[in-house]
């Protein structure tokens, strides 16, 4: 099913589809090139579960490709968020409520801040690659965090993102917790030299950051299987075997066999842990 060029008006919401306090479970959909004050592809205002879904060119005042509302539930797998524009904030994804993305890739999208997503609430990425996403007049092209909010991500990737005019080109964390662990944030661009990331990080092990500088992990962290101030070596977004596009490491990357304990599959919906039994493992990993 593909729904093309929506436009309510400038003044409402859900350019593409509005889900105004129903339920909405949709699978093998296309919305693409329409137009709302918020929510450019998807206005969730109720109970929203994609599967195998392309939310794609769609423009907004906030949340081009979809927006998730306050104390509202989206649940998102294999799906592709790309190459839509905010004139405000989350080009991507913008979230108020309760998010899980799985397997989900967020790319090309742009907004003067949060260029590929803003979590404003409560927000689970697992296997999730943020890549391309722009901020163009303010920070965190990859993914904001808002005040008093909190993310969890595991086995993520965020690269190659871009904040034009301030630094956090990865991520940018202004006051709230994001739990991270065996995840790749590196090769992001930005004004300055904390490109990578900025703000608080809770570590929970085998994280690859590209930047030694703009963050700290917060007491409590568990650094094991960590890797600063090193290149990933990974290769362009490309689709490889997943449904969205993903960054397959370089032969001599150092994030291969680099993990630790965690998902039991891949973006690709394949089981980990893939061992090389001629790489040596991350000290307490499992070959992930």
């Amino acid at each position: 099913v593909r729904l093309t060029r929506g436009n309510p008006g400038a003044s409402n919401h859900g350019g593409g589809v509005l889900v105004n306090g129903g339920t909405l479970s949709a699978t093998d959909v296309v919305i693409d090139n329409s137009h709302g004050n918020q929510g450019g592809c998807i206005y969730n205002n109720g109970s929203l579960t994609l599967i195998r879904a392309r939310l794609s060119a769609c423009q907004a005042g906030f949340g081009a490709g979809l927006l998730n509302e306050g104390g509202k539930t989206a649940n998102v797998y294999d799906t592709i968020i790309e190459n839509n524009i905010s004139s405000g904030g989350a080009g991507g994804v913008g979230n108020n409520g309760s998010l899980l993305l799985e397997r989900v890739t967020l790319a090309g999208n742009s907004a003067t801040f949060g260029g590929g997503m803003i979590n404003a609430a409560s927000a689970t990425l697992y296997n999730v690659t943020v890549s391309g996403n722009i901020a163009t007049t303010d920070k965190a092209g990859g993914i904001y965090i808002g005040v008093g909010s909190s993310m969890t991500v595991n086995h993520a990737t965020i690269t190659a993102n871009t904040a034009l005019a301030f630094a956090g080109g990865g991520i940018w964390n202004d006051g709230g917790v994001i739990d991270l662990r065996n995840s790749i944030i590196a090769g992001n661009f930005g004004s300055g030299a904390n490109v990578d990331a900025v703000g608080s990080i809770t570590g929970h092990g085998y994280n690859l950051i590209g930047t030694p500088g703009g963050y700290s992990f917060s007491g409590g962290s568990d650094l094991t299987g960590n890797q600063i101030n090193v290149d990933a070596r990974l290769r362009p977004l490309a689709i490889n075997a997943s449904f969205g596009g993903t960054h397959a490491p370089l032969h001599d990357s150092p994030v291969i066999d680099a993990g630790g304990n965690g998902l039991g599959g891949d973006a690709r919906g394949l089981l980990r842990p893939v061992d090389f039994t001629h790489i040596a493992n991350a000290s307490g990993g499992n070959g992930s």
